[in-house]
């Protein structure tokens, strides 16, 4: 168990990294040109690899986690304004909100009324989704908590169900892929279906089940949009 959980805290941190280079680069384009995932992984792109805000936010849950044994708001938001490097590749939304929790003079409305009106009904972006992984790894055996922790720790940054769903679905495949030894596909992918509420995620995890190894991921997506981006990551 031990394993399993550096482990996975260092592959997000890892895959972070040895990604953050091709953010926007079409797949196809990577495909032809750098090769297949093992290849790309085995040669780095680069001499130094550099993580960004995704493993930056992963830490600061991981933080708040071992203060608390759960999540807490107000020590969550201090882990993030503590943590926050600008150019780690915070998305436009993600730094005027942090950056309200770092200015001293304002209150906590000023950045909760950032997280709900920056966009539209809040952000349905899958910045809640890249940080969520120590939740699943912390609460594995208790999928129910697994769902709520995950829950709580969107809210300072995301309020829009997609987003908020994109980091339970998240949290809930990393719990999974721990508890099961070895993984049931099905099972696997019936509990998601069976906790997923909105109808983004319920379509893309159902078109998700039905694929195999081998077949392209493209009708999954690989945009900023919760939806677009958890399931093809799952």
């Amino acid at each position: 168990m031990r394993d399993r959980f550096v482990n996975g805290l260092l592959g997000l941190a890892l895959g972070d990294a040895i990604g953050a280079p091709y953010e926007g680069v079409p797949a196809e384009y990577i495909l032809h040109e750098l090769g297949p995932t093992p290849q790309l992984v085995a040669q780095a792109p680069t001499r130094t690899l550099h993580y960004t805000d995704d493993t930056e936010m992963t830490l600061g849950v991981a933080e708040t986690l071992i203060a608390h044994g759960h999540i807490d708001e107000s020590t969550l938001v201090a882990a993030f304004a503590r943590n926050y490097h600008a150019n780690r590749g915070y998305g436009q939304g993600a730094r005027r909100v942090i950056e309200a929790m770092i200015d001293g003079n304002a209150s906590p409305m000023h950045w909760r009324t950032l997280a709900a009106t920056f966009f539209p009904g809040g952000s349905l972006g899958n910045g809640a989704a890249m940080r969520v992984a120590p939740v699943g790894l912390l609460f594995h055996d208790d999928l129910d908590l697994v769902w709520e922790q995950a829950r709580l720790s969107a809210l300072p940054t995301h309020v829009h169900p997609v987003g908020i769903e994109g980091a339970q679905v998240l949290a809930l495949a990393v719990a999974l892929a721990v508890r099961m030894r070895p993984l049931d596909r099905k099972a696997f992918y019936r509990e998601l279906l069976a906790r997923a509420v909105t109808e983004e995620f319920r379509w893309h995890l159902r078109h998700a089940a039905r694929l195999r190894r081998g077949d392209s991921l493209a009708g999954l997506g690989s945009g900023l949009e919760a939806h677009r981006s958890v399931v093809t990551a799952i």
